[in-house]
């Protein structure tokens, strides 16, 4: 009769310690992306250094009737142009279903589209992203 009390109290106890999942979590992919920005003005392509890289990401649903705003971050290129984007997994209860990856604040219209099954699973958890090229004056 101890033993099977002794097993009951611990299943109460495995169970009642899991973490719940708050709606305001966020999860990411290990994986993560790297692209460039390249600007052409009158003395020629250069990088471009501190553009701003915005991805949103859409979620799937979940049946709550709840829809919160879709997740928005911002990355900044280096001296080199480079950026370095995270690929959110799971927030507001709800798993990723799109990643729009935009630049900002340039004459740029190419928005890259990403699902999570491209950013899962790749080489050394490094996803290449096209490079962002912009004709301006600015």
């Amino acid at each position: 009769m101890g033993l099977l009390c002794l097993v009951v109290v611990g299943v109460f106890v495995a169970y009642g310690c899991e973490k719940k999942e708050k709606y305001e979590d966020v999860t990411y992919y290990e994986t993560i992306g790297v692209g460039y920005v390249f600007i052409c003005d009158s003395i020629g392509w250069h990088p471009a250094s501190g553009a701003e890289i915005t991805v949103k990401t859409n979620l799937g649903y979940s049946g709550d009737g709840l829809t919160p705003s879709l997740p928005k971050e911002t990355f900044i290129t280096d001296k080199t142009g480079r950026y370095q984007i995270r690929f959110i997994k799971r927030t507001h209860l709800r798993d990723a279903t799109l990643y729009n990856i935009s630049l900002n604040g340039y004459p740029c219209f190419d928005i890259f589209q990403f699902y999570p099954d491209d950013v899962i699973n790749v080489p050394n958890n490094v996803c290449s992203i096209p490079d962002f090229r912009v004709r301006c004056n600015k």
